[in-house]
Formats: C-alpha cells, structure tokens, sequence
C-alpha cells in the first residue's frame, strides 16, 4: 500500500512539472556591474619653485628729459622662481617671486650697455581645469641695467608695474610644465647728476618647470 501511495505521488509531481513546461528553475541573482574609479582631480594649492627658460622680447629704453629712444636686442634670459598657490574650486590664486639673468641684451649700436637682471613680485588669478591652469599676472618688478664695461659709468635700476598671462601643465603630481609671458613697464634714473630718467619696456616669453610641495 505504501509502495502504491508513493508511485501515484511520483506520477502526479512528474504530470504537474510536465504541464509547467519543465523543471523548476532556480532564479539566481546578477552580477555587480563593474565599478571604476574616479578620475583624481589634481590640487594645485601648497608650496612649489621652478626653473625657467625664455627670451626677451622688443623692449626699449626711453630718456624722459632728452626724448632719445633706445632698442634692446632680443636675448635669452634665464632664471628661478618660488611661490605659494590656493585652490577653492576651480580658481586658483597665489603669490609668486622670480629673479631672472639677462644674456646678451644690449642697446642695438651700443653692445657695452646691458639690461642685466629683474626681479618679480607677482599676484596670480587663475582657473583650472583638472591638470590644466590658466592665469593672468599683476605685480612690481625692479631691474638692473648697467655696463660691460668697468671704466664706462651706466647704472640704473628701474622699477613699476608688471602684468602677464601663465599656462601651467601638470604632467604629475608633483611636477608641472608651463609657458608666461610677462610685460614690465618700468622707470629708472642714474644715480649722477647728468643723467636723465629712462622708462624701460622689458617683455619676456619663458618655459617653466616646477615642482611641488
């Protein structure tokens, strides 16, 4: 009897999974989809110093008292710098101190007298996009032109306004690549009696490398 009850039972289970078209599947759950990282947003706020690299662009020498006006030959010019940037958001702003070394820029007929080195106190405004920085440049620069020669008195040591616009790549996180160009508008006169007051114009373009802190 027991044996007849457990075939019939066997028949009708096999009936019922025959009429649901099949066995009984098992509902498993999907698989997570992958998940990525964000993409890091570089922070170009902290401390950093660089080198740089440029020339020196058509500047001129302008005596105030007698009119005379003087070109500069184009040159190269060498130099550091050194500052502090903050970041809130996408702006990005800071202070910066460059010296740079003139080479062979001299009065056009006049080789003996040079423009020597400037010296940049620079405010900077800028926006970021990730990796890439733009800003524009407000600052004082000082200078110093004088003479190749020891016998030959020329010294002058002009200051003003400077303005610009700098790029900056960050190539890692702590190393950037960037270009400036800087226009200084600046006036000096020679520490003699004789000598007249003398705006300079000094523009340079430079390539730049710094690193971060």
């Amino acid at each position: 009897m027991k044996i007849a009850s457990l075939a019939l039972t066997a028949v009708i289970g096999s009936a019922a999974a025959s009429h649901a078209g099949g066995p009984l599947a098992v509902e498993t759950d999907p698989a997570p989809a992958a998940e990525f990282a964000p993409l890091a947003v570089h922070d170009w706020s902290g401390a950093y110093i660089g080198l740089g690299y440029g020339k020196s662009r058509g500047s001129q020498a302008t005596a105030t008292t007698t009119g005379a006006v003087f070109d500069f030959n184009s040159g190269s010019v060498a130099g550091f710098h050194l500052g502090y940037l903050f970041q809130s958001g996408n702006l990005v702003y800071g202070a910066e101190l460059a010296r740079l070394t003139y080479n062979d820029v001299n009065f056009v007929g006049a080789p003996i007298f040079q423009m020597e080195t400037t010296t940049d106190l620079k405010g900077r405004l800028g926006y970021a996009w990730n990796r890439l920085e733009v800003h524009g440049i407000l600052g004082y620069s000082t200078g110093e032109f004088g003479s190749s020669l020891p016998a030959v008195s020329a010294s002058y040591s002009p200051k003003g306004a400077s303005y610009g616009l700098g790029l900056d790549y960050a190539a890692t996180e702590r190393v950037s690549i960037g270009v400036e160009y800087l226009a200084r508008r600046m006036q000096g006169d020679r520490p003699n009696p004789t000598a007249s007051d003398v705006d300079f114009d000094m523009n340079t373009l430079s390539l730049r490398v710094g690193l971060s802190f």
